[in-house]
């Protein structure tokens, strides 16, 4: 398991599926370090600093190398702005979206920053809980806004569909071990997704605890145009022309699970990442 659920997971649960860890409005209440994070995180991430992050991003994609100065200038702002988190399956995903209800916390539906910046549209893809997302409502962000409040169910949907059209999903934490939202990501708008494209560029999304692993018995390779390499987000499948199979790079797949949903012929699962040697450590 990753280093956040030995610290933070309990009963052999994953840190984002543990329910001491949804509790945001006690940690609002008694924990100092919360509230402190959350200001740092309203500045940074969500107000008019942001555009700034947005910037030098931009910057790093206009640059076939981006200078070192510049990778270091973003590096910072993320480590600043404190937001971390974790890709997971769209299944992990949905019992996420269960737990928040027992803490009688709501879930926010708000505007996708990213695609908002990048893409010119809105789309309500993004769901934090309370009380982040009534701090967002009462601040008149810039860049982000509330829409409604959805319950559990309307909240799966959302997510369900987000991910049968290719969205990753991840979870994050301000700080660490709080769950703050599930945020339904893709390329090219993601911010999380853009950040591990570069090396030696601070991605503030670790990677799933699975990997995905396609089974060559049912694998044909679509006939040389395998679907499940456009659909990967993080370019961690590759064709074999010899063997007319795809392939499964596993130091790149970050274990999301979208090119399940691509493969008419259902010959890719996830299997837990400590199950694999080569990657069992890489996070």
């Amino acid at each position: 398991m990753c280093e956040y659920c030995h610290q933070h997971g309990s009963g052999g649960k994953k840190w984002y599926l543990t329910p001491k860890n949804f509790d945001l409005w006690k940690a609002w209440r008694e924990d100092p370090e919360f509230q402190r994070v959350m200001d740092v995180t309203f500045s940074l991430a969500f107000g008019e600093a942001m555009m700034g992050r947005f910037n030098i991003l931009d910057a790093c994609f206009d640059s076939l190398r981006p200078s070192s100065e510049l990778k270091e200038s973003l590096n910072e702002f993320n480590r600043q702005s404190s937001i971390i988190g974790q890709i997971l399956p769209v299944e992990d995903a949905l019992q996420v979206l269960e737990i928040p209800q027992e803490f009688d916390v709501k879930i926010g539906l708000t505007i996708c920053e990213c695609r908002k910046l990048w893409g010119g549209f809105d789309e309500m893809v993004c769901m934090h809980f309370q009380p982040v997302c009534d701090l967002i409502a009462e601040k008149s962000l810039p860049i982000k806004e509330f829409n409604r409040y959805v319950d559990p169910e309307e909240a799966k949907e959302i997510t369900r569909k987000a991910s049968e059209r290719g969205c990753v999903q991840w979870v994050s934490g301000v700080p660490i071990p709080y769950v703050m939202n599930v945020c339904n990501c893709e390329l090219p708008y993601c911010v999380p997704l853009r950040n591990h494209l570069f090396p030696q560029l601070y991605g503030p999304a670790l990677k799933s605890h699975y990997i995905g692993r396609i089974d060559y018995a049912e694998c044909n390779g679509c006939r040389g145009n395998p679907t499940c390499m456009s659909a990967c987000n993080f370019g961690a499948i590759r064709f074999s022309r010899r063997e007319q199979r795809a392939i499964i790079v596993p130091s790149l797949c970050f274990g999301c699970g979208v090119c399940r949903t691509r493969c008419y012929r259902g010959a890719i699962n996830l299997v837990a990442r400590e199950s694999v040697e080569t990657v069992k450590d890489e996070w």
